[in-house]
């Protein structure tokens, strides 16, 4: 049971909340695609307990759980209210410093100290940051700059609120060059040594190659050292790495305080810093300017890490959905219609943030989404949609995705719900079989014939079904030129029901094409916002310029597919895209690139190309 010496604010329900929520978290993947902007602040504290535990922090600097989490409520406190730097960013920076180590195996070369110190570093690097960079304090003369000089000042300032707390839960009782080691980590998280990092880990990497020894006691301390500091500003820049959706997220957080610090710098009549004026900086260039920064310290990352190769492909693939959302503001369907990435997030489907790259439609007078669609089931608009699907043979999608949103509201009779659910949509030849993978189906039947009718059964089989409606109905059905019908054929679905609301804990996997692409009977496919089609063919292109055959494919006759491609051949394709080549070569297209007449033209021949 936890129990807390300094915080006592913080009520034995919240306690209890936190220690099951530890429970939970501490079994959770963790992966690039982990995403901690979802999570309420009592989910965070037991996620990042949960991290701490796994690597073995308590046992390391010889305290409890509950002396772990006091220290860890504490540093939150020193956090500010800033748009991006919060504590939420440190909980981020822990996340992807597990993954590094874990996944990556950079654990291979540190001690268990060494990953200790790393942690908490991570943790409080940030503490005190007001949202305003170091050159604003200099310029503003603030109180900060006055008592740290010129130098770093705000991790100067972190570097203090950390040893202040530290020596008030005693961590360092056991470890004397705890100060020293975490000082030297957090003040190299400043930007200024990025570039001496980026050395750094080219000297590593020459180092290392020499070496024949595997143990990593026999590593000079130094050199892990070193390690720790590149690892510790991969992770604190790593957002720009991360799958599109999180990454999109992040970097809306950044640039609103870039905004602000540009907008206090003009209010107080000071010259606006570098790419911090939103009137002449948009949010893509001061993304992708950072990107072009970080791009050849990652690279040097992937000399010491092979594995982390993934996060190079990120940094590839989201250069290019930037560049495909500014050409799809761009793109008019109609005179009065416009498909673009959605803004709006529909809180009632847990799909996290991945609603921001869904397509979109902007008429004159409202804003026209699928997830507006089928919040109001007594709308028009959703019994026209309804009629559309119903005249296109896939009306079973739609029943079985609003039987999924009864089902997770059901507590009473869930096992008679689920076992109807089965029979109509999941069962082979039932009456309106939906359209899934065998793996998918299966693993929903394994569930239900052993008696496990539990709330997330059909999450997967959701999030495809709604997928299959955004690709191959929505947006056909935004263009079509046939009147929508005044009336529409009552679909023979389960439930029918007005209110679409899940549970907070309900989550989709994002896993759904990696499943899906190995289902080459399947007769209608998606790809999410997250999935690349890979086109390997002389005789194919993708034309990406701003015309009318924007995002058009010619020649499809022959194309391979493949998914996480080697860094250097996408980034080589980056290039190309970038610098406006159109030569025949290969090029990846997300699926929120795809614009309402592309889809009804060549969706069919977009489907033969996956696996």
């Amino acid at each position: 049971m936890l129990y807390l010496k300094f915080n006592k604010d913080i009520s034995k329900q919240e306690l209890n909340l936190i220690e099951k929520k530890f429970k939970q978290y501490s079994k959770e993947t963790i992966t690039p695609e982990f995403n901690v902007l979802n999570l309420s602040r009592t989910d965070v504290y037991a996620h990042v307990l949960s991290i701490f535990v796994r690597v073995n922090v308590h046992g390391i600097l010889k305290v409890s759980v509950s002396q772990l989490l006091d220290f860890l409520i504490d540093v939150a406190e020193k956090y500010t209210e800033a748009p991006y730097h919060t504590f939420y960013h440190a909980a981020d920076i822990v996340t992807m410093l597990y993954y590094l180590c874990h996944d990556l195996s950079a654990n291979k070369y540190l001690t268990d100290l060494d990953i200790t110190f790393l942690m908490v570093a991570a943790l409080c690097h940030d503490m005190g940051h007001p949202g305003y960079n170091n050159t604003f304090q200099i310029n503003t003369k603030t109180d900060l700059a006055l008592r740290y000089g010129d130098g770093s000042i705000l991790e100067s300032y972190s570097v203090d609120l950390t040893i202040e707390l530290i020596k008030k839960h005693k961590l360092d009782k056991k470890h004397k060059e705890m100060n020293e080691i975490l000082t030297d980590l957090i003040i190299s998280t400043d930007m200024a040594y990025h570039p001496k990092l980026q050395e750094e880990a080219n000297q590593l990497f020459n180092t290392w190659s020499k070496l024949t020894t595997t143990n990593k006691n026999d590593f000079p301390s130094g050199d892990r050292l070193s390690l720790s500091r590149i690892l510790l500003h991969t992770a604190d820049i790593s957002n720009t790495a991360r799958p599109w959706t999180i990454s999109k997220q992040w970097s809306d957080l950044i640039v609103k305080e870039i905004y602000n610090q540009g907008d206090e710098e003009k209010k107080r009549k000071l010259t606006i810093s570098a790419g911090m004026d939103r009137e002449v900086c948009s949010q893509k260039s001061i993304t992708l300017k950072f990107a072009d920064i970080i791009l050849p310290f990652f690279e040097s990352l992937v000399s010491l890490l092979p594995k982390s190769h993934v996060l190079v492909d990120f940094l590839a693939s989201n250069r290019i959905q930037w560049e495909c959302l500014e050409l799809a503001k761009k793109r008019r369907v109609s005179s009065d219609i416009i498909i673009q990435p959605s803004n709006i997030t529909f809180k009632r489907i847990r799909l996290g943030f991945r609603s921001q790259s869904y397509p979109t439609v902007f008429t004159d007078s409202a804003v026209l989404s699928l997830e507006s669609i089928l919040e109001d089931t007594d709308s028009d608009l959703f019994k026209d949609f309804a009629t559309y699907l119903h005249q296109s043979y896939c009306i079973e999608n739609l029943g079985f995705w609003l039987a999924t949103q009864e089902y997770y509201q059901e507590c009473s009779n869930r096992k008679e719900l689920c076992q109807s659910m089965i029979n109509l949509y999941i069962r082979a030849n039932s009456t309106q079989e939906i359209n899934i993978p065998c793996d998918m189906r299966q693993s929903i039947l394994d569930d239900y014939n052993s008696e496990n009718y539990h709330l997330h059964i059909f999450d997967d089989a959701a999030e495809a079904v709604l997928e299959l409606m955004r690709v191959n109905s929505f947006l056909p059905w935004t263009t079509s030129s046939c009147s929508p019908p005044t009336c529409w054929p009552s679909p023979k679905k389960l439930v029918q029901s007005n209110s679409l609301t899940l549970s907070n804990s309900f989550s989709f996997s994002d896993k759904w094409n990696l499943i899906k692409l190995k289902q080459p009977s399947l007769s209608r496919k998606s790809c999410s916002s997250l999935d690349y089609i890979h086109h390997d063919s002389n005789n194919d292109r993708l034309d990406l310029s701003d015309n009318n055959n924007l995002f058009s494919v010619h020649s499809a006759s022959t194309t391979t597919t493949t998914s996480g491609t080697r860094y250097r051949s996408m980034l080589k394709r980056v290039k190309k895209s970038i610098l406006g080549n159109n030569q025949e070569d290969h090029f990846i297209t997300p699926r929120s690139s795809f614009t309402a007449d592309d889809t009804t033209s060549t969706w069919s021949s977009w489907r033969k190309s996956l696996r």
